[in-house]
């Protein structure tokens, strides 16, 4: 029973790293996943565990704090995604140049593929000008067969900012390089410089499900409510799709921006969504992993409703 319950949490979502206090290293487990706050020393941008980064026009991937110049919100507590804090992996267009989308995916290595994943992330947005869209998500099932973008296989779900105070969120499928939504929720509330949105894609089999949450600051207290998704009746607070294109690929993130605006990740954790240990190895290093960093990777609470 109590081997049961461990493995229960390890396939439970992580806790967020507002839990605790973020360190400087990548949180990891072999073979079970890992947490990334992208807080390592300096500022290359694929010191990260999404160290395989893509551009398309003149957008530039950048790992570093945000201030008031860039028009995230500013609180107290902070939020994930807020002036004056830790650093983020943060995506912006170069001056006069031609907007792209974007990607930062895990190291192209057996160790990095899953198959049956979930990915969570809290996105941010710098909202200065109503030049252009932005969008900001998360990718699984990503495979390229060269370097090139246009080689580029995934799935996807993001958020997407229009030029007024509401966004949607997709679900979307990559062939060469290129994301098509298959799926996209009803419009809801979203005001960049006040709040968060954190991000959760799930791949099962040929399901895809993504869900949302909204982070805001009241009363002196950060607090994390779900998105309802769609206009029916009651809360919606997921929603799915079938696709068997993809069965396996690497994780990471994607943006899109324009102009003076930024498109900001934090507190990206990836894990597989199945986690099992018949016994008959006798190796028993991924339990001594698993207990050993308890504390980096635990069971999230149920955002409040």
């Amino acid at each position: 029973a109590a081997l049961l319950g461990l493995a229960l949490l390890l396939t439970a979502p992580l806790a967020d790293a507002d839990d605790a206090p973020h360190t400087p290293e990548t949180q990891r487990l072999p073979g079970v996943g890992f947490g990334e706050s992208f807080d390592q020393p300096g500022s290359d941008p694929t010191a990260s565990m999404l160290m395989d980064l893509f551009v398309t026009g003149d957008a530039s991937w950048q790992r570093l704090p945000l201030g008031a110049d860039d028009g995230v919100p500013a609180s107290v507590p902070s939020l994930p995604v807020a002036q004056d804090g830790d650093a983020e992996l943060v995506l912006m267009e170069n001056v006069g140049g031609i907007a792209g989308g974007s990607f930062a995916l895990t190291a192209n290595t057996v160790d990095e593929t899953y198959g049956d994943v979930w990915v969570s992330a809290v996105v941010g947005m710098g909202f200065q000008t109503a030049f252009g869209s932005r969008a900001a998500g998360l990718m699984v099932r990503a495979e390229t067969a060269t370097v090139q973008l246009s080689d580029l296989t995934a799935y996807g779900a993001q958020l997407n900012h229009n030029n007024v105070n509401t966004a949607t969120v997709s679900l979307l499928r990559f062939q060469n390089g290129i994301g098509t939504a298959v799926r996209v929720s009803a419009l809801f509330d979203f005001d960049p410089p006040t709040e968060n949105v954190r991000l959760r894609l799930s791949a099962v089999g040929d399901q895809l499900t993504v869900q949302a949450s909204r982070l805001t600051v009241e009363d002196g207290v950060v607090v994390e409510r779900p998105i309802d998704l769609d206009d029916a009746p009651g809360l919606q607070d997921g929603m799915a799709v079938r696709d068997s294109s993809f069965a396996v690929g690497r994780v990471g993130v994607r943006g899109f921006t324009r102009a003076d605006n930024r498109v900001a990740f934090d507190n990206f954790v990836a894990a597989p969504t199945l986690f099992a240990d018949g016994f008959e190895s006798g190796d028993v290093e991924i339990w001594s992993a698993a207990i050993a960093g308890a504390d980096g990777l635990r069971a999230a609470r149920p955002a409040p409703r």
